[in-house]
């Protein structure tokens, strides 16, 4: 029997189909008007073959009811990975599949087309077929865009690729069916979608053990109601531009997953080695990282990760351990907390509080504009800055020895201070000199 638990918690158990033999994979999708779709996977004859092949079947809920359930799609092989494609102009049901079970060899991506307003599904047609590959995700934006899933793979020579279906097609006659992530060699990739800004966040774990990320940018310029316009129509730096390295990661990673935490802004990702289970968050606007042990089983196995946002910045995980004599479902929360605003994840030497501060991009490690002048016993210096960051205060400290470092606040006076056409303000200062004193820098005080 498959049942739905159904409420803010672990309620009574709903049935929606009965006779369900080797019950697999199971996805929960929300439609709009308040419809539910749940597909699962089944194995007929699972008891008697351990290699049954998997049929997908699906139900709906219509808002007062479970509709009958139907098949969606029979396999002749089997289920490694579904993700439902809900996007403004088609739905479909992405699935990938294997000659054995979990093999990653010989690798079939599938999609079959579903009509919510009538309840059908179309027939299964063949995305892409992948001779060899390390590890495979897929992922859609939301309903509310035009932009199609993607599927993300790292083929087995280690380069990460991706490719779209935006629901009849994977690309338009003689263009590119995919374009390249990055040429890093990967052994484990995670995919998850940004709706707000229509973005898809990469998470990429490479050989050398860095902990990458990527994001798909949107066309500017996209005309998706075009049926000409090519989703691949841009190169890849363009299309999945690099963000930042997130974090090194030692040792064989088992399993890897990323979650948008929306409430918070945040970017969270979870791998598990070794027994245990870790996590690293990403504040997007702030460019800061910050990284927590979630658990830590020796002896153990965390596989099957899967990421659920809460609200206020707090999240469940949860995953499948596995060790001698237990198999068991454990769930965790975490609070994502920023990381110090000293950090300096673009390495040019300014911390990203004080790049936020002057307007500066904490992603890149771009020059600091100033404006300096000695004359008639002044300095006259002159920086841009954010006036939309709060509660920060942005002071002149200076020095006579950098080896000591004993910096000193500097009375100045304002001279004059500009809107930018950017939203920034440009201000310029009159520092009286105080001889020897012969170094001068920019502090931010965040209280």
């Amino acid at each position: 029997m498959v049942s739905l638990a159904v409420g803010d918690g672990f309620a009574a158990p709903v049935p929606v189909a009965t006779d369900v033999e080797g019950l697999g994979k199971v996805l929960l999708v929300e439609l709009p008007a308040g419809n539910v779709l749940l597909i699962w996977e089944e194995r007929p004859g699972l008891l008697s073959n351990l290699e049954a092949y998997s049929v997908l079947h699906a139900a709906r809920f219509d808002g007062t009811a479970w509709q009958s359930a139907r098949q969606v799609a029979e396999l002749h092989s089997h289920l490694c990975e579904m993700a439902f494609f809900e996007t403004a102009l088609t739905n479909s049901l992405v699935y990938i599949q294997s000659p054995r079970y979990a093999e990653s060899t010989e690798t079939a991506v599938r999609a079959v087309g579903y009509d919510a307003s009538s309840d059908s599904w179309g027939a299964p047609q063949t995305v892409q077929a992948i001779a060899g590959r390390r590890d495979i995700a897929l992922a859609a934006v939301g309903r509310d865009s035009p932009e199609p899933g993607r599927i993300v793979y790292a083929r087995d020579s280690g380069e990460v690729a991706s490719r779209y279906w935006d629901g009849w097609r994977g690309a338009v006659p003689g263009g590119e069916s995919e374009r390249p992530v990055t040429a890093a060699s990967s052994r484990r990739l995670a995919l998850c979608p940004e709706p707000e800004e229509e973005w898809l966040f990469a998470t990429v774990l490479t050989e050398g053990g860095d902990l990458l990320l990527h994001a798909y940018v949107p066309d500017p310029l996209r005309d998706p109601l075009n049926p000409a316009y090519d989703w691949d129509g841009r190169e890849g730096p363009l299309m999945w531009p690099f963000v930042t390295n997130l974090t090194a990661v030692a040792g064989t990673v088992d399993d890897l997953a990323n979650g948008w935490l929306p409430d918070c802004g945040c970017l969270l990702n979870v791998w598990s080695r070794l027994g245990g289970l870790y996590a690293s968050s990403l504040d997007v606007a702030a460019a800061t990282v910050a990284g927590a042990e979630l658990a830590s089983s020796p002896g153990g196995k965390y596989t099957d990760i899967r990421i659920v946002p809460l609200s206020n910045g707090l999240a469940r995980v949860s995953a499948c351990y596995t060790a001698s004599g237990v198999r068991e479902l454990r769930v965790f929360e975490i609070e994502v907390d920023a990381a110090q605003n000293s950090e300096d994840l673009d390495g040019d030497g300014i911390p990203n509080a004080l790049e936020r501060a002057l307007g500066t991009d904490p992603w890149l490690a771009d020059p600091t504009e100033l404006d300096m002048a000695l004359a008639d016993g002044y300095l006259y210096l002159g920086y841009t800055y954010d006036p939309r960051v709060e509660d920060a205060a942005i002071s002149v400290n200076a020095t006579t020895n950098l080896l000591e470092a004993m910096w000193t606040p500097s009375e100045g006076t304002l001279l004059y201070r500009e809107p930018l056409p950017d939203q920034r303000e440009e201000v310029l200062y009159r520092i009286p000199l105080q001889p020897p004193a012969g170094f001068y820098r920019l502090k931010l005080d965040v209280p």
